[in-house]
């Protein structure tokens, strides 16, 4: 076994307490996603950033941009564009901290009389499923491997797909999904089953930087804070999501 000295372990503890100290701002790349990431700065996660980040002197710079660019430029560490993707599911190479941002609770779009009731995933065996870009949810289990993904850059295309027959199911968020198809006025094309498919929990996704640890290590005290107090709950319910 190996030892080093004293003077070398008290200078490493020293150099994270100084990184820790030492940031000023967190860059973070998110998609828009109503009620938690408008642009107008309103929505869940905005709160919690506020809470979290900015109550502690670090000053939010946030890049709106498609998930999988989000996911690829904080994998990239090299790069350092971003210290952290908003929402992601744990991974190598990147830091995942201990207090996830949400939990997958998924509903399944489909055209209308097409199917008479939900069993379980089986029903989408080998069947056109449709989600957006970068949310791999064939990959972690969430749905048979034999789906035919179709990938979407918005969920308002892959409802219209639906509505014409063009992909057999969709997947996504219920609010995001009912609110399509009100727009959209498909109401008499297309229908859902709402949260049948729980996937695992997600995290704010930090880059392996050590400025990406000590942004994670205030994350982790943040929302341990917040759930001792009672307030993460309470701004969880008010949400509607029920992840705390």
């Amino acid at each position: 076994m190996k030892f080093f000295p004293l003077s070398i372990i008290l200078l490493f503890f020293s150099c994270i307490q100084i990184v820790q100290a030492d940031v000023k701002n967190i860059k973070i790349c998110t998609p828009v996603w109503e009620y938690y990431t408008q642009k107008d700065g309103t929505g869940l996660y905005h709160d919690l950033w506020r809470l979290i980040f900015q109550s502690a002197g670090i000053t939010l710079d946030i890049k709106y941009a498609p998930f999988k660019r989000c996911a690829n430029a904080v994998n990239e560490k090299k790069s350092a564009d971003y210290d952290v993707l908003t929402a992601g599911y744990s991974s190598t190479g990147t830091i995942t901290p201990k207090w996830h941002i949400g939990v997958d609770l998924l509903s399944v779009a489909y055209t209308k009389n097409s199917v008479d009731k939900w069993t379980d995933s089986s029903l989408l065996e080998n069947k056109r499923v449709s989600w957006l870009r970068g949310y791999d949810f064939d990959t972690y289990g969430i749905v048979p491997k034999s789906v035919k993904r179709q990938e979407l850059n918005q969920i308002k295309s892959g409802i219209k797909k639906l509505a014409s027959g063009r992909t057999d199911f969709l997947i996504d968020y219920d609010k995001a999904i009912l609110k399509i198809i009100k727009e959209e006025e498909l109401g008499d094309k297309v229908d859902i089953f709402s949260n049948v498919l729980k996937g695992p929990k997600y995290y704010m996704i930090f880059a392996d930087t050590p400025k990406g640890k000590a942004l994670a290590k205030i994350w982790d005290d943040g929302m341990e804070q917040l759930n001792k107090s009672g307030k993460l709950q309470a701004m969880y319910k008010a949400a509607e999501d029920p992840a705390y």
